[in-house]
């Protein structure tokens, strides 16, 4: 079903919504990148961005120029990591060998295919996340080949929650945007189901180090777990989400 959220407060959120939220915080994760968990200050660059999973998947970038900002402030209080077109943060993370994985990002980022995160090494299945030309794509790849969807958006000045599951089957996987005042979607990504997800590099602000596809703007927490979340756990997730930020999902 469509999913729709415009800025409201916070107690009206709850009082709106009447939903029960799942911090993700209280559930397993593999990786857990959040800004509000950086001990920095206003200006700072990001030469580290440690996992709060438990699981040390850390993120680090030792060129100056390629690092990152930290923005106390990024939206409605809540802390944010601005890449500004040519900074990449790059960790090593270790799904081992699931056939199943969710995802979630709190986002604002530009339009001309930004690479918000990549988890990738040549000839492995992995996946692409990346706005291009007003959409959010998720391109999962596997052994020779690629498949993608798309979820629309129009616009880069809102802060967007996106999160991505795949079950392991050949129809159960899911892109949905949640963002302020745009409508979006549910999409099946057809997938390879002999494949599995292992060790590989996450880059995230691009494609690889350089990095290509750089990405311009604001990432407030990426999060991801080595398992497909039920609905009823992406929906407790994804209304926390919102109530941190002081966004409300309708």
């Amino acid at each position: 079903m469509p999913v729709l959220a415009t800025p409201l407060g916070r107690a009206m959120l709850g009082e709106r919504a009447g939903r029960t939220t799942i911090d993700p915080a209280t559930l397993t994760l593999l990786f857990d990148y959040n800004a509000a968990d950086l001990a920095l200050s206003e200006g700072n660059a990001v030469a580290s961005w440690p996992d709060s999973s438990g699981n040390a998947f850390d993120l680090a970038q030792a060129t100056g120029t390629k690092q990152p900002t930290y923005r106390a402030d990024a939206i409605n209080g809540v802390p944010g990591v601005e890449f500004d077109g040519g900074d990449v943060l790059t960790g090593t993370v270790n799904y081992g060998g699931v056939q199943g994985a969710t995802l979630f990002a709190v986002v604002k980022s530009g339009d001309s295919q930004d690479m918000v995160a990549e988890f990738n090494t040549v000839g492995n299945p992995g996946w692409f996340f990346y706005h291009n030309a007003g959409a959010f794509d998720l391109k999962v790849t596997v052994t020779g080949g690629a498949s993608e969807r798309t979820a629309t958006t129009d616009d880069t000045t809102h802060f967007w929650i996106v999160e991505f599951v795949w079950d392991g089957t050949l129809a159960g996987n899911e892109l949905i945007v949640a963002s302020n005042g745009n409508a979006a979607g549910s999409f099946v990504i057809n997938d390879n189901t002999s494949n599995t997800l292992g060790s590989a590099t996450l880059h995230v602000g691009g494609r690889g180090t350089v990095p290509d596809l750089p990405m311009t703007g604001v990432l407030v927490r990426l999060l991801g777990a080595a398992e497909a979340w039920t609905p009823a756990r992406r929906e407790g997730v994804r209304y926390w989400l919102a109530d941190w930020v002081d966004l409300a999902v309708l």
